[in-house]
């Protein structure tokens, strides 16, 4: 028996199902993109511009709050969260804090490093905002709280201490992205802004301080930003790095655990009748999608 020679050139080509471009995959191009997330998301925008007439048939505001209380409300915000774009957005920030002048100019440094802590900080606020709409016993409101207490917390505690050595030396001012960076259904706003309004206890590392007295208990941090080039020392340093990673992880974990919640939502009691049977219809509504987005395949068999 011959042996084969285990140093010879191996060349199995490329087979002809292998050369199928991605485009004839019909899956490539679904006509109707648009679950049920999408459509609840949908419905509480829309709701907005319709008018609610009380018994006296004259208008009392707007609809959004029958379609924004709902837990499968929150969730779907969550649910369709971009996070793709916001790590996007991160990153082309920390493209301009890491170029020098003259390819970038120094206020626009200033004013990237601003964004970029106000987007991070933003994302705190959103997720703190979803944790206490969430009722009690819902499975993503102690997950979030887990999530705050051991890893987001104390990267945001570093952020506050490196926001105030920024401000110290007047290489980080108030700022946000641009264009305006949605996160969980509303526009990021500046760090100043989030300080202002105040986070829950979940996000004090210091048992029995109140949030204002401990956001003026974190010294400023200086140490990230180094000699000489303080925004390209920031834009390196692993504490800065290691931030933003711990926030996007979070983020993407959040949206995740939400399109798991979500579905568990649709068989649950506690729905208003209301906007059960608004739920019952974007369920029905998934049939009709199935159904037209085999219209693709049929044509290219066609």
């Amino acid at each position: 028996m011959t042996e084969l020679d285990a140093r010879r050139l191996v060349r199995d080509g490329t087979a002809q199902d292998q050369r199928a471009p991605a485009a004839l995959d019909p899956a490539s191009a679904p006509v109707d993109e648009h679950g049920p997330a999408d459509r609840i998301v949908f419905a509480r925008a829309y709701a907005a511009f319709v008018r609610y007439f009380g018994e006296d048939d004259t208008a009392a505001g707007d609809w959004q709050p029958f379609f924004d209380r709902d837990v499968s409300a929150q969730l779907a915000v969550a649910a369709i969260a971009d996070v793709a774009d916001y790590g996007s957005v991160l990153k082309s920030l920390l493209s301009i804090l890491d170029s020098r002048p003259p390819l970038v100019a120094a206020a626009d440094r200033v004013g990237a490093a601003g964004a970029m802590i106000g987007a991070i900080g933003s994302l705190a606020a959103r997720l703190d905002q979803l944790k206490e709409t969430l009722p009690e016993g819902q499975p993503l409101r102690a997950a979030l709280v887990n999530l705050i207490r051991t890893r987001l917390a104390p990267a945001l505690r570093r952020l506050i201490a490196i926001d105030k050595g920024g401000r110290g030396l007047g290489v980080v001012g108030d700022a946000v992205p641009d264009p305006p960076l949605r996160i969980l259904g509303r526009t990021a706003t500046t760090f100043s802004a989030v300080v202002a309004a105040g986070l829950s206890a979940d996000w004090i590392t210091e048992p029995g301080a109140g949030w204002a007295g401990y956001h003026a208990g974190i010294a400023a941090d200086t140490e990230v930003y180094g000699p000489g080039d303080f925004l390209g020392h920031l834009a390196n340093h692993y504490a800065f790095t290691t931030i933003r990673t711990v926030f996007l992880a979070g983020y993407a974990r959040v949206a995740s655990d939400a399109g798991s919640a979500l579905a568990a939502t649709f068989q649950q009691a506690g729905h208003e009748p209301h906007y059960a049977l608004f739920l019952a219809f974007v369920r029905l509504l998934e049939e009709v999608r199935a159904e037209t987005n085999t219209l693709t395949g049929r044509h290219l068999d066609f």
